[in-house]
């Protein structure tokens, strides 16, 4: 139990991480993202996600 406590915890604040970058993303491309941008961050954002259940 305490090991899917700290998995939850994980993959929580891997997603926290991942809405900061997209934050800190848009605000580098003053508010503007392309849709090849979107792609590659939706991408990034899914695969992360998969690998940190998978490991």
């Amino acid at each position: 139990m305490e090991t899917r406590k700290k998995a939850i915890n994980y993959l929580v604040r891997l997603a926290l991480q991942k809405l900061l970058g997209l934050l800190c993303y848009l605000a580098g491309t003053g508010f503007l993202i392309s849709l090849a941008g979107g792609i590659y961050f939706g991408v990034l954002t899914v695969t992360t996600m998969i690998c940190g259940v998978i490991i």
